[in-house]
């Protein structure tokens, strides 16, 4: 009797730790993404990559603040641009265009009918350069033939 009092001690107690987790993950809040803010526009992770590359390059001629500043107006400048020309060309990275999404109906899990709106949207075209140095290095084909499997 007293093994089976161990084992269904043990069970218990691993259907408890199971619904701590479970309550755990449903009630765990999603982290922030680190940004920091540059006048009103905020800054990721990306740009500040950037920013930082910029502020490295011209050895410490810039300060950080400078540096975060130029590539917010550049980045601003590029958005200007396409709500304007609708088009940016970007030479050796790509294009962005603004595009028409027409106005679909979906339907969601429970079966509901929902209407989406046509709205805006923005296309990336990636230049002929991109599309090499990063499709054709992951495409890369063996010219042996694979050896057959033996019975």
């Amino acid at each position: 009797m007293g093994i089976k009092s161990t084992q269904e001690k043990v069970k218990a107690t691993q259907a408890r730790i199971l619904e701590l987790k479970a309550k755990e993950i449903r009630t765990a809040k999603p982290a922030k993404p680190k940004t920091v803010k540059t006048s009103d526009v905020v800054v990721g992770a990306t740009s500040r990559i950037i920013s930082e590359q910029l502020h490295a390059q011209w050895n410490g001629l810039l300060s950080k603040k400078e540096s975060q500043e130029i590539t917010m107006q550049v980045f601003q400048g590029i958005l200007n641009v396409l709500f304007t020309e609708e088009r940016v060309s970007l030479p050796s990275i790509g294009t962005l265009s603004l595009v028409e999404k027409p106005q679909r109906i979906f339907r969601t899990f429970e079966g509901k009918m929902i209407n989406k709106p046509a709205r805006k949207g923005i296309k990336f075209s990636p230049a002929k350069a991109i599309k090499e140095k990063i499709f054709v290095a992951h495409t890369e084909v063996s010219t042996e033939k694979p050896a057959k499997a033996k019975k």
